[in-house]
């Protein structure tokens, strides 16, 4: 990936090793700088930063929150960016952006957008969740240090009482956490007569690598589709008797 960005007098290049990374990764690579004149290279940097997209297009300063900063050291700069293990993926609201040049002015600056992938982990819990139980998910999205789903439950009368479904997924240390909140219609007598309330359920779950990992790239289908079956079990529709 590079970027070629004329603030003048400078002239920037921007290159980046990839095109995409997932979750935790490290991002490397190395900013040239040409002078075209008299020129302060003092304020010019690299920089890892949290983007607002809706405040990016509307120009609001306040769109970017730095990371790390690797500051220019002359015409060349070799820079190095860990992702943290729960960094944001790559989506419409927000997104992680690589800036060259002075941040005092960040909308002069040179921006590239990475294309950040969830931790391969979760990418394989989300093949099995919809493989095995046929749950489909929406577009992934990122909300308070997680990645947020929105989850449809198939067409057949188990999961008639399910009214939204949404999961919270996070991977740190192989350590895969996962907050279920299902709102569901749940019937009952209510003197002699049979109701109907909406009620919210909420589930935190969290799978260790010795359970859920078999070898260095494989899960444990069998671990994962059997406590994915006990947080259903409780959303489940179950008759009146």
């Amino acid at each position: 990936m590079r970027g070629t960005f004329f603030l003048k007098p400078l002239e920037l290049n921007l290159e980046i090793a990839g095109e995409s990374w997932p979750q935790g990764d490290q991002i490397n690579g190395e900013l040239t700088i040409k002078t075209h004149g008299e020129a302060d290279l003092s304020k010019i940097g690299i920089h890892l930063c949290e983007v607002n997209i809706k405040k990016f297009k509307a120009k609001d300063e306040s769109a970017f929150k730095v990371i790390e900063t690797v500051e220019a050291n002359g015409e060349q700069t070799s820079f190095s960016f860990k992702l943290a293990e729960n960094c944001l993926i790559t989506e419409k609201a927000t997104s992680l952006y690589v800036v060259c040049g002075d941040l005092d002015s960040p909308f002069e600056c040179g921006h590239l957008l990475l294309d950040i992938l969830p931790n391969k982990n979760i990418l394989s819990f989300i093949e099995i969740f919809e493989n095995f139980l046929k749950f489909k998910f929406k577009p992934l999205k990122n909300k308070a240090g997680m990645i947020q789903a929105k989850i449809t439950p198939p067409d057949i009368k188990d999961w008639t009482s399910i009214q939204t479904m949404n999961l919270g997924m996070s991977c740190v240390d192989n350590h895969l956490s996962l907050d279920f909140t299902f709102k569901v219609k749940k019937m009952s007598y209510e003197g002699g007569a049979v109701e109907t309330k909406e009620v919210k359920i909420n589930n935190k779950v969290e799978f260790k690598p010795k359970d859920y990992i078999l070898f260095e790239s494989t899960l444990n289908q069998d671990f994962i589709i059997g406590e994915l079956n006990k947080v259903l079990d409780e959303v489940r529709f179950k008759p009146l008797t």
